[in-house]
């Protein structure tokens, strides 16, 4: 059994990704008049920066986890660093409802019904950050349906590539982009995240700002904040949380593997900080 890290990790991605590619109007009216703030600029990317042809991804049973699943791989032959990739699977339109239902039955182990069965995904990829020519580790397919990967050619045979996500680094600026293996067209998003910001104003000041880590994703108002860190090591996650303790939070503390969440001593403010070291991020949520 695959732990909730890992599906919590790719799949959280590429299902997010995914839902902005439809167009999710009504949640973006929503984040318009949200008092949260997502720092993005205006600049837009160099078109199809980073081609299908650069990306040579491939798929093998490995050991994880003292269990074997079929898990992907991918060279990074772009002329840019490439923080996030994810490839979502579909079933082939020859696939048939009995075929998925004989192959991954023991789903029903998890109480799911044949309907959940039949319309479940996979995805694989990697959430840390890999350079020009590099290759990143293999990493589980993942069953949105089930805390579970891919465990034999016979499933892997039943579903092909979907959507490929990749975010991809650019003069500081985090850009976002899809590609369609069915249509054969890319999908750039228009706004650029930038990696470099760092707001100057009541919730900031409260906890040290993070060193040497990639920051992916900031939220933030007067009240709250959260953000999140790619590319973090054990030992920074650990230099984080001991900066954070240094600051005033360590109240009512709650430590344990990769987690960490404490009160200022007046009760005023809360922390919390959570690191994953297969992924190599840490989340950190500040509220008042």
């Amino acid at each position: 059994m695959i732990r909730n890290k890992v599906t919590f990790g790719i799949l959280a991605f590429a299902l997010a990704i995914s839902c902005c590619i439809a167009g999710c109007s009504s949640s973006q009216k929503q984040d318009e008049e949200s008092t949260a703030t997502t720092k993005k600029s205006q600049v837009l990317p160099k078109k199809n920066a980073v081609r299908i042809e650069d990306i040579k991804w491939q798929v093998k049973s490995v050991a994880f986890s003292g269990d074997r699943y079929f898990a992907l791989s991918y060279t990074n032959n772009s002329n840019y660093t490439i923080s996030k990739l994810a490839i979502k699977f579909a079933r082939k339109q020859t696939t048939t409802n009995e075929q998925i239902l004989k192959e991954f039955s023991k789903l029903h182990d998890y109480d799911l019904s044949d309907q959940e069965i039949l319309e479940g995904i996979f995805a694989g990829g990697s959430l840390k950050s890999v350079a020009p020519s590099s290759t990143s580790e293999y990493r589980p397919l993942e069953l949105d349906s089930a805390n579970d990967g891919i465990t034999s050619i016979e499933q892997y045979n039943l579903f092909e590539p979907d959507i490929m996500i990749l975010q991809y680094i650019d003069d500081g600026k985090l850009y976002t982009e899809n590609y369609d293996f069915q249509s054969r067209e890319y999908t750039i998003e228009p706004d650029a995240f930038d990696t470099t910001q760092w707001p100057k104003n009541r919730t900031t000041s409260k906890i040290p700002r993070p060193k040497d880590m990639l920051l992916t994703e900031l939220n933030y108002d007067d009240d709250s904040l959260n953000f999140t860190m790619s590319d973090v090591t054990l030992a920074q996650f650990e230099e984080y949380v001991s900066s954070c303790k240094k600051a005033g939070f360590t109240s009512e503390p709650s430590e344990y593997a990769g987690n960490y969440s404490a009160k200022t001593k007046d009760g005023a403010w809360d922390i919390s900080i959570s690191y994953t070291a297969l992924d190599g991020t840490m989340i950190v949520y500040l509220s008042n």
